[in-house]
């Protein structure tokens, strides 16, 4: 079933996709606990942590997700120009929520024609673990500044999952790789050294966050904020793992 899955998605033009039966995430509680009270967490985080371990508090009869990735931002140039404000790429065209929720529910409803079963789509919607539900799906893995990035489409891609009642052979947990082999470029390139050495990010440093957030804004980051009106894509221009896709301008 899972190679059926697999074949109706790309066959709806689904850029990645792959499913697992990991529900718990648990195995994080710790690394949250220590972002809260390090203070990086963003306001948009759910704050109870245990609603955000185990995908059955969203949906009950969960037994598999089938996660998705969309590549975005072919032929995408930064602005340069001092005088214009600068949106994320994220930010153009239709709102990606409800773009790939109708690709998620496409998706299940082909799923459909083949077997009866129940799906909840998930598109940023949920106190769950989005990006680590996708890695554990096989979407790609984290890079230091904490986006998603697949090997053949980098960190430009819209995720989104259907958490289903499908019985699905278990699969492993994904192991995390070390994808960035020591490259410190969007460390170094963070206007508000948001990210950390090590990997991780400290949300409220980050522009992205600041221009989003309802909350004050604290003065010694505002400068490096520069015209950026929403968003920002600077950890992710600065990165080598888009130059993959030979579209991406700079």
């Amino acid at each position: 079933m899972e190679q059926k899955i697999i074949s109706i998605a790309r066959s709806l033009g689904i850029n990645v996709v792959g499913v697992t039966t990991t529900l718990n995430y648990s195995y994080l509680y710790s690394t949250l606990i220590e972002r809260a009270r390090k203070g990086y967490n963003s306001e948009f985080e759910e704050k109870d942590i245990n609603k955000r371990l185990d995908v059955r508090n969203v949906f009950p009869q969960c037994k598999s997700i089938i996660a998705i990735g969309i590549s975005y931002a072919p032929g995408y140039k930064k602005q340069i120009s001092s005088k214009d404000g600068l949106l994320s790429v994220v930010s153009f065209g239709e709102d990606y929520h409800v773009k790939i929720k109708n690709i998620l529910i496409k998706l299940a409803n082909e799923i459909e024609k083949h077997m009866e079963f129940n799906y909840v789509a998930c598109v940023d919607t949920t106190p769950l673990l989005d990006r680590e539900i996708c890695k554990n799906a096989g979407i790609g893995q984290y890079g230091k500044n904490t986006m998603l990035i697949n090997d053949n489409y980098g960190s430009f891609i819209y995720i989104g999952y259907l958490l289903t009642d499908i019985e699905i052979a278990k699969n492993k947990l994904e192991e995390t790789i070390d994808i960035c082999n020591g490259c410190e470029i969007c460390v170094k390139s963070c206007p508000n050294n948001a990210i950390l050495k090590n990997g991780g990010i400290n949300s409220k440093r980050c522009v992205s966050y600041l221009t989003q957030t309802k909350n004050y804004i604290p003065i010694q980051f505002r400068h490096n904020m520069g015209n950026q009106i929403y968003g920002c894509d600077v950890c992710q221009l600065t990165c080598p793992k888009n130059k993959i896709n030979s579209d991406l301008k700079t």
